[in-house]
């Protein structure tokens, strides 16, 4: 379960609101253990409230599910099974991981609750049984790399099941088994999942058929923000035009960041497809290099980002 905490957010059941952490625009992740609501992006922590801060009503209750609640369940559903969990929570002190996989090494552990950490580098000859619950959100997310990575993360969990004597037997939870992704990830199908993604990434003229280049502008001020990205951006087209580079130099945006706001800082991000190799990548250096802004706006410059969250 690549989702740590007990649950993933906090809603009002009277009129919807969700409880976001004031700096970031992301809900508060519910931590039973601490009995805290916690943001996983600047580390905000926050009591449960008594009321829901728009209505008025108390009637709160937290939905979904992370580790802990995870943990929670599997010690429910079986009381003589010695239960671990291993994520970033509980691994503060020095040596804590490590610890962990060597009681899980020696049988000293029968199940080993986690999140994605536990699925890579894991080689234990006892294990036969690996589940991915909640599959599906690896993949439900707006970037272009999503399908690759769960992918990946699918066919390295599921390498942990069945590497000694003992046949290994492996579940991925999913509401969508016909995708493509776990059709392949099942199969451990490397070159199918590869065909099938390449020529999507094809079709989009995303990487390897372009470089991906990440604006981020971001501001205490959301309207600031937005602003100066959208000058950037029409700034940005309108010299690719003038140079006849429209059809490969393509600017999408400025669009909000899927997460808009980041440690007190709205964000608005331009990403630019650059289908002319060097060439391109010289052009729009030269471009940025020319950019003067105030100094209440921050630009941040992403070539080739690991993902456009």
């Amino acid at each position: 379960m690549n989702r740590r905490g007990y649950s993933t957010y906090t809603q009002c059941k009277c009129c919807g609101t969700v409880i976001e952490c004031s700096d970031c625009s992301i809900p508060m992740i519910w931590h039973a253990s601490v009995k805290k609501l916690k943001c996983h992006y600047c580390n905000k922590e926050m009591s449960f409230p008594d009321y829901c801060p728009q209505c008025g009503s108390d009637a709160l209750s937290t939905s979904g599910v992370g580790t802990q609640k995870i943990e929670f369940l599997i010690k429910e559903l079986y009381p003589d099974a010695r239960v671990e969990r291993i994520d970033s929570d509980i691994l503060t002190r020095k040596n804590a991981h490590i610890e962990l996989l060597s009681k899980f090494q020696k049988k000293e552990i029968d199940i080993l609750v986690g999140t994605q950490m536990i699925a890579k580098g894991l080689d234990n000859p006892n294990v036969t049984l690996v589940g991915v619950l909640s599959a599906d959100s690896g993949f439900n997310i707006p970037d272009f790399r999503a399908s690759e990575r769960g992918f990946q993360l699918l066919t390295q969990v599921a390498g942990r099941a069945g590497r000694g004597e003992f046949k290994g037997k492996v579940l991925f939870q999913t509401y969508n088994p016909d995708y493509y992704a776990f059709q392949t990830a099942k199969a451990q199908d490397y070159e199918k999942f590869f065909e099938t993604e390449i020529k999507a990434r094809q079709e989009f003229d995303y990487p390897p058929f372009s470089q991906i280049v990440r604006l981020i502008l971001s501001s205490q001020n959301n309207f600031r923000a937005e602003k100066s990205a959208m000058e950037i951006a029409l700034r940005l087209s309108t010299m690719t035009e003038k140079f006849g580079f429209t059809e490969y130099l393509e600017t999408l945006g400025p669009t909000p960041c899927v997460i808009e706001k980041l440690n007190g800082y709205y964000r608005f991000q331009i990403l630019i497809k650059n289908k002319l190799s060097q060439k391109g990548h010289d052009f729009i250096s030269k471009f940025l290099s020319k950019i003067t802004l105030p100094k209440d706006i921050k630009l941040a410059i992403d070539v080739d980002p690991l993902d456009i969250l």
